[in-house]
């Protein structure tokens, strides 16, 4: 898998492509580390928000809000405005919001992952990206500074770790068109030197542009 590299405003950034496939491959998944922690008030947020959320008659292990505008399919019909901080996070990372903006936030506890997929592009902005920022919930995360917090697997692409405070941007049209699908899988222990082993909690931010 080769990739290229480069730095926008001091966050490197490294699109991957598979070997055969030149970089202008609609179909390539961009990859952001280093970015910006979310503010307590944002976690605090997300964790006072989020519900659990029932498939195929189950409580499934991670919980969910959606914000802005609808688009999840499996949430309650009605969405929670996205707060000032929330927009003000992403808006530091690259990432306008506006009143089209649909933002699913997913909090991955006891190891839950999310299966095989690929996103449904109905509703969604012609010609839009979606980005997928993933974090750990809680300060003692410096402990494990920007490493690993899990990993992502896209058809075609293969394999990639997913580091804390990090960002996937892709084209859902281009992915859908192609048949590449993407699921995830979740560290559920990360070992500290100075604080032995501890239970790692992800937070995936997921923005969508809709119509």
């Amino acid at each position: 898998m080769d990739g290229w590299t480069r730095v926008e405003n001091n966050i490197p950034t490294m699109t991957y492509t598979p070997t055969s496939t030149p970089t202008s491959d609609p179909t390539s998944v961009s990859v952001r580390h280093g970015l910006n922690y979310p503010s307590a008030e944002v976690i605090d947020f997300i964790k006072k928000n989020v519900k659990p959320q029932m498939k195929f008659g189950k409580v499934m292990k991670r919980k969910v809000v959606e914000l802005g505008k609808k688009y999840y399919w499996n949430t309650d019909d009605t969405t929670i405005d996205i707060p000032f901080c929330l927009g003000a996070y992403l808006l530091r990372n690259g990432i306008n919001v506006d009143e089209n903006t649909s933002v699913l936030i997913n909090y991955y506890l006891d190891n839950s992952t999310i299966g095989k997929h690929c996103d449904k592009t109905k509703g969604l902005k012609p010609g839009s990206v979606i980005h997928s920022i993933s974090f750990t919930d809680s300060n003692w995360a410096n402990g494990i500074s920007n490493g690993e917090i899990g990993r992502i697997t896209f058809d075609k692409h293969g394999h990639f770790q997913i580091m804390n405070n990090s960002m996937f941007t892709w084209s859902p049209f281009e992915h859908e068109t192609a048949g590449i699908k993407h699921w995830t899988s979740h560290l559920a222990r990360h070992h500290c030197a100075d604080r032995g082993a501890k239970q790692i909690n992800r937070i995936n931010i997921t923005v969508r542009q809709l119509e």
